[in-house]
This record gives structure tokens, sequence and C-alpha cells, in this order.
């Protein structure tokens, strides 16, 4: 069955930069005198998900004299979940020049491998994925329509960088059956002007051209788990811009800086890539900034078996650790990754393993890997059960170790004093996985008492008994701190997400819709219910006030009423306003007209206590239509 969910972009949000980034398009190539150039990238919000892997088929664009331009030249296996942390480039195209109000991206469910943690720490196989209709998703098209102000302008000379976000914990609910996790979607899709803390983005591919007078290298765009090969630019070309700070990992040899480019000048060409990087902004235009460059052998699956996952346990007397939560790439794969997290992992280690950290070119020992950290291993699979690695042997071989995100509730904050604990937090989980999953004994850690060093960072604004969520590093069990913070985000204060469906659509779903607020009814709701705030999603059901959206201050922000049907068909339409007050005016006079109400989506600031959220968006769906 083919599902077609309509979200009009209320939230979405288009990047416009006033230069390029020196790409070269495909089919019709760059610099064509009635084209311009538009760079997508995928992301998505942390979800409770270990795997969420599907086909993303088609990204479309839509004129607005209804042209349709696709930009994803093949389908491409995403998972969703492995990018929680940070952006990929998936493709940089050359698209005709005009104002575009509409896109698409279509997600095809068939092969999907999509994976839940119970509360064990294990991981389940999802036995179905459904609409909230209980209707089997096989392809499913989320649509979107872009507000006035915020049009996508594409004009040759002037890219457009769009960021789609696919929000997995607004975006699903799992619900336990007999047979196993049932997945229900029903999807949110956002992006984001200019970020404040962007995610670092990630591009793969096969390196074109290096120029060491210029400090750059430019990239053929294989996204995602692409095959390297082949020299076909379908996807694209991307310049990369290094400095002094680049580091390259190449066949397994560190270099940084300078030495490092000179190093990339002499691989063979169309050698395969993966570089680490953001996008740096200087004088309003926009580059991609190398941190970290691998090639060659250094890439998973080339020449070894690789295995990343998070350290569960220590067996010191025997150099051995075990990893969960592993991400298995076979040799000569070339990237296509093997999820099996469902099983542990025993790799054996020795001296003569080489140990690095992200971004790094220092050389560690032993003794630098602990509990809690997130490896990548490259070695050879000594056991397999049933094609499931069990042990792996890393002896003389290399190892990573790779940025972690953790979360907690702040116990104690000193910014101030200069104490050797600024920061201590109760831990919660460790890349989205519950803190009971890992031994911490004769660590000399006490995850409940977990000492956070901030280095530069500014905790001033952090609060006690606030949520955080922190990238960064576990450090050795006899230092001071347990973890380098490398961000620090407050999710208390985070934005929100509220979604509300009810089932069948009613016309009672908002008590009072005024000057105020609108105040919701939550009888009759449907599978969706909760507030999202950054990792936390919880129920509007548990609050022990009625739910109230109520506008900003000054009434300003992003509003829309619609009703569900396909928006590239024609025939859906679709009203913004660019004031609250205009907006409730307009959802009064539909309810009266007899619109029945089927979801509520708000974004904002929400407030537990008063259970209110102060919203600059806020989306209305119908089962009625307009009256012009």
């Amino acid at each position: 069955m083919k599902t077609r969910f309509k979200l009009s972009i209320v939230f979405f949000s288009v990047l416009i930069f006033l230069s390029g980034f020196g790409l070269a398009g495909c089919g019709g190539g760059s610099g064509s005198s009635d084209g311009g150039e538009v760079v997508i990238g995928l992301t998505d919000a942390a979800g409770d998900f270990n795997s969420y892997t599907v086909d993303v088929t088609s990204v479309k664009l839509k004129k607005a004299d209804g042209t349709l331009v696709e930009t994803v030249p093949l389908a491409t296996k995403v998972d969703f979940a492995q990018c929680a942390d940070m952006t990929e480039f998936l493709t940089a195209r050359t698209v005709p020049a005009g104002i575009y109000t509409e896109m698409s991206m279509t997600l095809d469910y068939t092969d999907a491998d999509i994976q839940v943690e119970d509360n064990d720490g294990n991981s389940v196989q999802a036995t179905s994925i459904v609409d909230e209709d209980g209707n089997t998703i096989t392809t499913l098209t989320i649509e979107v329509v872009f507000p006035d102000r915020d049009r996508l302008v594409v004009a040759p000379g002037i890219p457009a960088h769009l960021t789609l976000d696919f929000d997995l914990a607004s975006s699903n609910r799992v619900e336990l059956t007999g047979e196993g996790p049932s997945v229900i979607v029903l999807p949110v899709l956002s992006a984001e002007i200019n970020p404040k803390a962007p995610k670092p983005h990630r591009l793969r591919g096969l390196i074109d051209d290096v120029s060491v007078d210029e400090g750059t290298f430019t990239i053929i765009i294989r996204p995602f788990y692409h095959r390297l090969i082949h020299d076909k630019i379908r996807f694209g070309l991307m310049t990369v811009n290094t400095n002094e700070k680049t580091v390259y990992d190449i066949d397994g040899m560190s270099y940084a800086g300078k030495a490092g480019l000179e190093a990339l000048s002499e691989l063979d060409p169309l050698t395969g890539a993966v570089v680490m990087g953001d996008l740096v902004f200087a004088d309003g235009t926009p580059h991609f900034e190398a941190s970290e460059v691998r090639v060659g052998t250094s890439i998973p699956g080339r020449a070894m078996d690789t295995v990343t996952g998070n350290v569960i346990a220590l067996n010191p007397d025997e150099n051995s650790v075990t990893i969960r939560g592993a991400l298995f790439v076979k040799k000569g794969t070339s990237g296509i990754p093997h999820i099996t997290i469902n099983s542990d992992i025993l790799v054996t280690l020795d001296k003569n393993t080489v140990i690095r950290r992200e971004m790094s070119t220092e050389a560690l020992t032993l003794s630098d890997i602990g509990v809690g950290q997130r490896l990548t291993v490259f070695g050879s699979v000594t056991s397999e059960q049933n094609g499931v690695p069990k042990e792996m042997d890393a002896s003389g071989e290399y190892v990573i170790i790779k940025y972690s995100t953790i979360k907690g509730s702040v116990k104690s904050v000193d910014p101030v004093s200069g104490t050797d604990t600024p920061l201590v937090i109760d831990l919660k989980s460790v890349d989205n996985r519950p803190v009971d999953v890992f031994d911490f004994t004769g660590t000399g850690i006490d995850p409940h008492d977990l000492c956070i060093d901030p280095g530069t960072l500014d905790i001033s604004g952090i609060k006690t008994n606030g949520i955080v969520k922190i990238r960064g590093f576990f450090t050795p069990a006899d230092t001071t701190s347990h973890f380098e913070a490398k961000t620090i985000v407050d999710v208390t204060e985070a934005r929100a997400t509220l979604m509300v469906t009810w089932k069948p659509a009613s016309d009672t779903a908002f008590t009072t819709v005024d000057e105020t607020g609108i105040t919701l009814d939550l009888a009759n709701v449907g599978k969706f219910h909760y507030i999202s705030r950054g990792w936390v999603v919880s129920s509007l059901e548990d609050l022990d006030a009625v739910p109230v959206i109520a506008p900003a201050e000054n009434g300003a922000g992003r509003f829309c009423i619609l009703q569900p049907s396909g928006i590239f068909s024609g025939n859906a339409p679709v009203r913004f306003y660019n004031t609250y007050a205009d907006f409730a005016s307009a959802l009064n006079a539909v309810l009266k007209d007899g619109g029945a109400v089927r979801q509520i989506l708000a974004r904002g600031r929400f407030d537990d206590a008063s259970a209110t959220m102060t919203a600059d968006v806020i989306e209305v769906h119908l089962t009625q239509p307009f009256h012009t």
C-alpha cells in the first residue's frame, strides 16, 4: 500500500547562500545561465531507534509554474538513526532557475531495517510498520509547502542549502505486541535557517582533484552507502576547504595540515574518502571546511572488517573489551553496513594496536580505552554465529575513539570557582543507550556522579536539575573529570514540538480559540499526543493541566490551516498567516463552518507547570475544505 502524508512546511526553512560552494552540477553542468545550484543534506533528530534504515527514492522540487525537478539520481539507503548528531550531504544539483514553492521526499520501507531498544538495552526488530490507521506502509511521500516568505529562489551564482531533518522521535511511535514491536509512522520533517549550533557535516565520495596551493580538494559525492566506485558525477561535486588543523588518516597513516593535503595529492585518482567538517561563514559566504579526512584503507570495510559500537565492559587481564550496538562493515564491502546491534562482540586488543582519537593525531595506549566510549575497530572477525560476528581480533591493527553523546540531569554546576568538578551530572544514557547497560565496575567512575570537563564552553546558563545533552569523549578512569565536553546543550530550554492527532477527526478538538491561545481537548486523541524536546518525548496525557497553545508576545510567526490531501495534485487549499490574530480568526471561521480537526502541530517553548506551549509555529490539519 502506498501511503501519502502531507506536511506544510511552516517550520521548514531554506538556507539561501549568496555565493557557491564551488560545486559542479550534473546533467546540465554548472555555470549555466538558466540554472542554479542546490545542496541538500539529510539529518534527523535523535529517537529511540538503533536502526532506522529506509531508501530515499526521491527528493523533488516544485516551481511556482508547476515544473517538477528531481534532485536524487539514484535510490539511496539511509540509516537516520546513525545521523542524529550529524548532517550528511545527499546531493549537489544544478536545477533550473526560478522560484520553488513546494518539495517532496519519498521513503521506501519495502526493505526497511528498523530496530528499537528494549528496557534491557537489547535491540529488537520491528515486526510491522504502519500508519495511524494500521495500514502497512510500503512507500511514504512527505510533501512540503514553503511559506511565501521562505520560498526557494534559485538563480545563477546563488545556490541554496536545504537541510531536511526527519525527526524520528516525533515521527514514530512504538507499540509492543505479542509478535514484536510495531512502529506507527506519522512523519515530521523540519529544517533550520543557519542554526546557531549546527551539526557536523559528513561528505562521502571520491577524490577528484587536489590543490595544495589553494588548500582545497574536490569530492565526487557518493552519499551514505553508495559504493565508492566509478567516476560518474551523478550526485554532484563539492569543493572542500582545509586548514592547518585539518587531520588526515590516509591508509592508516596520520597527518595534519599541509602535510596531509600533500599526501592526498599523491594518491591515485578517484580514491575513496570520508570527510567530516563544518559549514563556515566568511563575509556571508559559506564554505565546507574539513576537520577530519579519512582516505583509502582508513575507511571502514575497505581492507579490514570494521565494528563501531560502545564499550559496555572491560576485561583488562585479557586486553579485551565488549562492544554493544555494533555497526558491522565486512571487508571488501566498500562501506555498505551490516547492522548487528542485537549482539555483543568481544574485541581483542594488544600493545601493538594503534589507538587514536577522532579529530586528533595523538597516539594513545590501551589505558585510554574505557567503558562508555564509542569505538571504531579495524581487524578481523574470528567468530560468527549465523553470519553475525561474535568475536573480533584487532591485535596490531587500528582503533579510533569516536565522539559520544551523553545525556543526563545536572546535579551541580559551578562555572566560576574553577574547581575540578565544575559540572556534575547523573548520567542517563550514552549514545541513546540506557546507563544501566554499561558496567563501570572497577573504573572509578560513578555514572550517577559523572564529572564533566567543559573546557572553554560557557556553562553559566546551566541550572541544577536541568537536563543536558553533551557531545565529547570519555576520559581515562584515572583522571579527575570523566568526560571531556566539546558541546553542551541545555535540553530543558530546548525548542519543543507539540503534536496531537484525533481519531476520528474531531469537531471538539479545541475547547477555545481566542486571542490568548488554543485550548486542547484530548478526548478521542489518536496515537500521537506528545511533547518532544531534544531527546525527551513525553505524553500530554501525563500533564496535570489542560494543554494550551499560546502565541508569542508579539503574535508573529508562521501559521497555517490546511485540508489533508495531495499538494502535488493541485487540490489542497492551504492558507498561511504571519500573525496569530489573523490565523485564529480564520480558524474560528472554518471550525464554525463544520471543519473537523485531524491534527495540530506547534513549535516553541513549553512550560510543564502550566502545560502551555508558547508557539511561533502552528499548523492545523482539517478534514473539511475551505469555502472561498
